[in-house]
């Protein structure tokens, strides 16, 4: 589909820290997780990661939903320890 699409998905934590959502081949679009807005993302900046605060996660089960307005086909997020660039 070609339209704007939310994406929703969970990840699990054993330890809670900082991190970064590796959004690398994702277009232009915003994040949240657990409920709290964490950052925006569009493919022409040459950051490829959004910080996600420790404050913001939970030991177990977190969730994540992705709000995606050019919509380039992908479908799966990765968590990253240090910040990605192009």
């Amino acid at each position: 589909s070609e339209a704007p699409s939310f994406y929703k998905g969970t990840f699990e934590l054993n330890t809670l820290k900082n991190t970064y959502l590796d959004i690398s081949g994702w277009g232009m679009g915003e994040v949240w997780v657990n409920n709290k807005y964490v950052g925006s993302y569009w493919e022409e900046e040459k950051q490829r990661s959004i910080l996600i605060s420790s404050e913001n996660l939970v030991q177990g089960k977190n969730e994540v939903v992705v709000f995606e307005m050019k919509n380039n086909q992908q479908k799966t997020m990765k968590l990253s320890e240090t910040p990605i660039f192009k």
